[in-house]
């Protein structure tokens, strides 16, 4: 019975352990995603795909990544793996088109 009483405590932490590091609770970057037509993105939470076109599906022509973690920025209307047209550092920047046609803009973000 005294194996019983020291093995409990040591069980119960190493199952309380366990549930702990498996909560996967989301995480969200800090700072702030700057889109250039006005409505920017604070603290993201981490790979969720956020939508940066506006009410007439005209997208972003530049994005400014001021997050702690590294962006995806995406010309096409989803976030799907390896379709990204860049990926930010933070700090940096992206301009998707420079001219007027052919019309270029980021449609999707992503922070990871």
């Amino acid at each position: 019975m005294s194996h019983l009483r020291r093995r409990v405590p040591v069980l119960a932490g190493l199952f309380a352990a366990a549930l702990l590091a498996g909560a996967g609770v989301a995480q969200a970057a800090t700072g702030t995603i700057e889109l250039d037509l006005g409505t920017n993105i604070t603290n993201p939470v981490d790979g969720k795909c956020y939508n940066t076109e506006n009410a007439s599906n005209v997208g972003q022509r530049e994005v400014v990544n001021h997050t702690n973690r590294k962006l995806k920025v995406f010309i096409v209307a989803d976030c799907t793996a390896g379709k990204e047209a860049k990926v930010l550092a933070p700090g940096q920047s992206y301009r998707a088109s420079d001219t007027w046609f052919p019309v270029v803009s980021v449609r999707r973000v992503q922070t990871v």
